[in-house]
């Protein structure tokens, strides 16, 4: 009888461990799907070079850094990204096609794209560091 109730319980263990195991597998494809899909829609860039992640960006932390701050750059691959200094910092504000990042003397803050689920949250996370770094 001991011997059944030990195998018993070994399966329900089993049970358990491969149910919370193709959860996370599940929820990991989920997440990649909705990840790729979403940083699809705002990775190309329109005739003037400029991708939907930066406009959306650029328009995120208008009010902190205005739009006439930033100066463009090119990358030697050709892509358009955007820089300007935060006011009252001595970091800057770099958007790139899908990226962004705040850097400055003794810091250096990356949000980058497989960090985030959307665009959105990427965005979100940068305008709240901006807002920190005011704090600060």
């Amino acid at each position: 009888m001991l011997q059944r109730q030990a195998a018993v319980d070994l399966l329900v263990r089993w049970h358990t461990m491969l149910t919370r195991l193709f959860s996370r597998w599940r929820n990991a494809r989920q997440w990649r799907r909705e990840h790729v899909e979403s940083f699809a829609r705002v990775a190309t860039p329109n005739e003037e070079g400029v991708t939907p992640f930066q406009a959306q960006c650029l328009a995120a932390v208008d009010s902190i850094v205005s739009r006439g701050a930033f100066q463009v750059a090119v990358h030697s691959d050709g892509t358009r990204y955007f820089v300007a200094p935060i006011p009252g910092t001595t970091a800057e504000l770099f958007v790139h096609d899908t990226e962004a990042g705040i850097h400055g003397p003794s810091l250096d803050w990356r949000f980058e794209e497989w960090d985030y689920r959307t665009p959105e949250e990427l965005v979100a996370k940068v305008v709240e560091s901006l807002h920190e770094l005011h704090a600060t």
